[in-house]
């Protein structure tokens, strides 16, 4: 049986993991702020959650009025 050094195991991992595309942070990040993909039609693009929109409104709503009582009061 032939000997496999940590270097070469490293590498076979990632190789492994470029060529699956389900796996990373970016697609971590795309599935908690986008709708569900659908497996049928991989090519729809994916609308915002509705968490993700609520969340980026209250945000904006708190920047402009932090903006607002910061610069204009």
């Amino acid at each position: 049986m032939r000997q496999i050094t940590p270097e070469q195991m490293h590498e076979l991992a990632m190789q492994s993991f470029h060529r699956r595309r389900d796996v990373g942070l970016r697609n971590a990040v795309a599935n908690a702020l986008l709708e569900p993909a659908n497996p049928f039609q991989p090519d729809v693009h994916r609308r915002l959650s509705r968490g993700a929109g609520a969340a980026l409104l209250l945000a904006g709503m708190a920047l402009a009025g932090f903006a607002y009582f910061s610069f204009f009061v």
